[in-house]
């Protein structure tokens, strides 16, 4: 019965982590970190028309993001804002990102963390970096 437990929770796991796409990974505090989708994104930008978010709704996303997911007493100031292409493995082309990269101070002073980044897709929802990995 271990075994077939055991056997499971690895076929669970793979599957899994096969759902998600990796386009960045980096190493932080000695921990594998990376920026991945959980599923193929859905818009798409042909890179001459008109992006589909605009450059303000992408602050104020990261803005109302930063606000509830911080704690308090915590402060974010994005340091830049990149629209980059990824290839993410397992995905067929590539998808267009806003990579957000920001620093936090905590009570005005930097916090333990203080360079971070996530991602923004372009139907406006935050990919937070998994570190741990």
């Amino acid at each position: 019965m271990r075994v077939i437990t055991l056997c499971f929770t690895m076929l669970l796991s793979c599957a899994v982590t096969a759902n998600q796409y990796v386009f960045e990974t980096w190493v932080e505090n000695m921990t594998q970190c990376a920026l991945k989708f959980d599923a193929e994104p859905n818009i798409h930008w042909d890179g001459k028309s008109e992006l589909p978010i605009s450059f303000q709704q992408v602050q104020a996303i990261f803005s109302s993001w930063a606000e509830s997911n911080l704690v308090a007493g915590e402060a974010a100031h994005v340091t830049s804002y990149e629209l980059a292409s990824v290839a993410a493995d397992g995905l067929a082309m590539n998808h267009w990102v806003f990579k957000i990269k920001y620093v936090v101070f905590e009570n005005n002073v930097p916090s333990a963390s203080f360079n971070r980044k996530v991602a923004l897709n372009l139907s406006g929802q935050i990919i937070e970096a998994d570190c741990g990995i």
